[in-house]
């Protein structure tokens, strides 16, 4: 055997040597064709093996799976970015000099709690004297009213006085929302992050005076590609994972798909939210999402590895019972999904057959083989 081999060996490496070229395609054909060339010999090789006395064959140890229907998913993992569901950017909606701050950086806080204040006194004695005015022309507008409907004064100056008395109402209602923009209020329940402002400056509707995040409901976004967009629908299954946490994992559903492919990336955002328990995730942490793409209950799988093509397509190597020993069948098969670890077979098993797992690169057509496990 180990002649024939040799032979084999030294008469590629003359048809190569005496048709050299750059071209890769014909380079590709000329390794398709000797490998063929092996696989006619090694074939021949293991024909002649078996007819040998058995206790001149060594056969060769290998490991089988046998075949039998079983669940296969297709699982899609990407990377995804933490983001809170409530934040924001918090501003006074009037201009003004600080007059207190009331929480610190890393203070829990309520919704509607009391953040920071704006000094109000000039818009409060502003509120005084026009209180005054407007208690004056209601006065007059009272009388102007009495008197009108006496017919002593004219419909003109009636109307005058209600028109003073109800602009110096409008005014004064315009103060009094100016006094309520300077307290800020917390608007939903989180965590005081950032404080960028200080007693004593100026703030307004421009700056952008504290951070606050709600860290208890979190989500997570992927961008995925739009060939997955079939596969992936609101309301399935998704795993999220935390690598910085040995793996963490957070079971939960999608929350939302998007409905705009981004024509830079041909991808689409999958939101999934999740509760953030003891709140030990943080928003801009990178995290990995998997969930499901494909999957059926009776499906035929092999190991990947176990997988070889020739010119003919893909193959793998079963353990044929021959008389009182097994030899090593050469079966072309149709392959399906792929994972990383396993394929599904279309066509070429049947259940019952028992597929070379450990070993198969060591067998060829015939080969005879001892069934190790």
């Amino acid at each position: 055997m180990k002649k024939i081999l040799t032979v084999i060996m030294a008469l590629s490496l003359i048809l190569v040597s005496c048709h050299k070229t750059n071209d890769p395609q014909i380079i590709k054909k000329r390794i398709s064709h000797y490998k063929t060339m092996i696989e006619h010999y090694q074939e021949k090789i293991s024909k002649l093996e078996q007819q040998l006395p058995a206790e001149e064959i060594t056969a060769i140890p290998v490991k089988v799976e046998t075949v039998r229907p079983q669940v296969f998913n297709d699982l899609l993992e990407v990377t995804a970015t933490i983001q809170p569901i409530e934040y924001a950017f918090i501003n006074p909606q009037a201009s003004g000099t600080i007059k207190a701050i009331y929480v610190h950086e890393g203070d829990y806080v309520n919704k509607g709690q009391l953040l920071m204040e704006l000094d109000d006194a000039l818009i409060r004695r502003n509120i005084a004297q026009l209180q005054v005015q407007l208690n004056l022309a209601d006065s007059l507008y009272k009388k102007q009213k009495a008197l009108y409907a006496q017919g002593v004064v004219s419909q003109v100056q009636y109307l005058q006085a209600k028109n003073q008395r109800d602009a110096l109402e409008k005014k004064l209602d315009v103060l009094n929302t100016q006094l309520k923009y300077t307290k800020v209020y917390a608007p939903f329940n989180g965590i005081v992050d950032q404080i960028n402002v200080r007693v004593g400056e100026l703030a307004g509707p421009q700056v952008r005076a504290m951070y606050i995040v709600n860290m208890t409901q979190m989500k997570a976004i992927a961008h995925v590609s739009e060939n997955y967009l079939p596969y992936v629908h609101k309301g399935d299954p998704v795993v999220i994972k935390f690598p910085i946490y040995g793996n963490m994992e957070i079971k939960t559903r999608i929350s939302r798909t998007g409905n705009v492919i981004d024509p830079t990336t041909g991808t689409f955002d999958v939101e999934a939210l999740f509760a953030n328990q003891g709140m030990k995730i943080k928003p801009n942490m990178t995290a990995t999402m998997r969930f499901v793409t494909f999957k059926t209950k009776d499906a035929i799988i092999v190991p990947t590895q176990v997988l070889k093509d020739d010119s003919n397509g893909w193959f793998l190597y079963v353990a044929q019972q021959q008389g009182n020993k097994y030899i090593a069948a050469k079966r072309y098969v149709t392959i399906g999904k792929i994972t990383a670890s396993n394929a599904m077979i279309l066509s070429g098993l049947k259940p019952g057959d028992k597929v070379i797992t450990e070993g198969f690169h060591l067998v060829h057509q015939g080969s005879i083989i001892k069934i190790a496990n």
